[in-house]
Parts: structure tokens; C-alpha cells; sequence
């Protein structure tokens, strides 16, 4: 891996980071997602992990869609690169395949956060190897800090509910466009 791949690894992951702050501050567990297009551009950002009221409200799989819908019809997402501040699940793998992503970045392993991911037998390297389009997979990127991103207190500035669980219909609608709203370049290729 060259300098400059690494440098530019690091800038896409401090933003994921940056990311997975926001979704901790709105009751969320930090995780963050950029998408990268071959232009080196982010064209789509999230943050967020399930909720009752949807188990697939995953950080990747909300990139994923946003930036499917700024591509071209057909394009799906080749020649793009997904930085995730934590290793993705085998649900995200699939969607990964399926969207045709060229590389995946990652902060922290499963392994890091015994406490919060059970062990997997296999690992993504294993899951997506063994699919139509395997991508090419960096992990470790910024691994302290992301792993870091779970001792942190962070402000929540979402209401909670009477049961303490943040309240998810007060963001749940407006999600989808703020996410979009943060996507800072728009390449139309």
C-alpha cells in the first residue's frame, strides 16, 4: 500500500468517524459509512445502527442506497471504495456484493469489541472472497480510534423516551434527506 493510498484511507476514515460522533450524539451506537467514487469524491455519507423498527438501518447499507440513487441507472457502485468504522456484518457483505463495490475499508475488527459482536467463524475477508464480486479489503485504518468510539460519552441531543431508548420516529423520516443532504460532491459519472 502506498503512502498516498494510506493518507487518503485515513481521510476517509477520520470522516466516518466524524460520522459515527453525529449518529452517537442522536442515541445511535457509533458507526459511520463514506462512499468514495474511482474520482477519489465522497458521494454518499451515513451513520446509524438497527432499530426495532428496522434491523437493516445499518450505516453501509443506508450509504449503499443513497449512493446507488446518485448513480447512473445500471452503474451500480464499481470502482467505488466503502470506508466503515467498524468491521461490516455478513448482511452488509451481501449488500456490498450485490452494489459491486471495487474496496472496503475498515476501522476496528469484530475482535476489538468482545463486549458487542459475537465471534464469527469467518471473517469478511473470508465472506466477500467467496462471492461474484470480491472486493479488495483494507482493514485496521484508524483501528484505535474507532474502537475508542464506544468509551466515549458523547451528548445525545435526540429526546429519550420514557423507557430511555432514543426515541427513533423523531429522526427516523428526516434521516434519508439529512444523509443526503451531507453528500458533498455529487459526481455525475
Amino acid at each position: 500500500m502506498t503512502n498516498l493510498t494510506t493518507t487518503l484511507d485515513e481521510m476517509f476514515m477520520l470522516q466516518a468517524i466524524e460520522l459515527a460522533e453525529l449518529g452517537a450524539r442522536h442515541g445511535l451506537r457509533p458507526f459511520g459509512c463514506v462512499i468514495v467514487n474511482e474520482h477519489g469524491h465522497a458521494i454518499a455519507t451515513a451513520y446509524g445502527t438497527e432499530s426495532p423498527l428496522d434491523p437493516t438501518r445499518h450505516s453501509e447499507i443506508l450509504a449503499i442506497k443513497l449512493a446507488c440513487k446518485l448513480r447512473s441507472p445500471g452503474a451500480y457502485l464499481r470502482g467505488c471504495t466503502l470506508y466503515s468504522t467498524h468491521e461490516p456484518c455478513c448482511m452488509c457483505c451481501g449488500a456490498i456484493n450485490h452494489a459491486k463495490l471495487s474496496v472496503v475499508v475498515f476501522g476496528s475488527y469484530r475482535t476489538d469489541l468482545p463486549t458487542l459482536f459475537r465471534r464469527r467463524h469467518r471473517t469478511i475477508a473470508d465472506i466477500l472472497a467467496d462471492t461474484s464480486h470480491p472486493p479488495e479489503i483494507r482493514g485496521g485504518i484508524l483501528r484505535d480510534e474507532c474502537v475508542a468510539l464506544f468509551d466515549r460519552e458523547l451528548p445525545v441531543v435526540v429526546a429519550a423516551t420514557p423507557g430511555g431508548v432514543a426515541d427513533h420516529h423523531q429522526y427516523e423520516a428526516d434521516d434519508e434527506q439529512d444523509q443526503a443532504e451531507r453528500v458533498e460532491d455529487r459526481d455525475p459519472h
